[in-house]
C-alpha cells in the first residue's frame, strides 16, 4: 500500500534490489536485438508509488551527428557495435513516483530511494 506520509530520504537496500526484481517490468526498446533504452516500470519498494526509469544504452548521438555532418559515418557504425555488445547492464533505478513526499528538494520527484536491477538481453 502507498505511502504519501514516507519523507524523502536518499536510501537503499539489498532488499529493495530483489523486491523490485520480482515486481519490475523491464522492456528494451525498440526491442531486444537493437536496443537504444532499458525502461523499467512498476513500484518503488520503499514508498510503493509507481515509477517509471528510462536508462539509454546508446550515448553518442550527439557525436553521432557531427560525425554524419562530417560525412564520416564509420565511427558512428564502430561505436554502435560496440554498445550493441553490451547485453547486460545494472540498472540504477531511483523513484520517480512524482508523489509529494515530505521533505523533498525542489526539481526532484520520489521518495528518495534507488536499487539496482540486474538486466539482460540477447544470446
Amino acid at each position: 500500500m502507498p505511502n504519501r506520509t514516507q519523507p524523502y530520504e536518499v536510501s537503499n537496500s539489498v532488499a529493495w534490489n530483489k523486491d523490485a526484481a520480482k515486481s519490475s517490468l523491464v522492456e528494451l526498446e525498440p526491442n531486444e536485438n537493437d536496443p537504444a533504452a532499458i525502461v523499467v516500470t512498476g513500484p518503488c519498494p520503499r514508498c510503493h508509488h509507481d515509477s517509471a526509469h528510462v536508462e539509454p544504452l546508446l550515448l553518442f548521438s550527439n557525436l553521432g551527428e557531427r560525425a554524419r555532418s562530417s560525412g564520416s559515418d564509420l565511427l558512428l557504425q564502430a561505436l554502435g557495435r560496440v554498445a550493441a555488445k553490451n547485453s547486460e547492464r545494472d540498472v540504477e533505478v531511483i523513484c520517480a513516483c512524482g508523489v509529494a513526499h515530505p521533505s523533498t528538494p525542489d526539481a526532484r520527484r520520489g521518495c528518495g530511494a534507488s536499487w539496482v536491477l540486474h538486466v539482460s538481453w540477447g544470446s
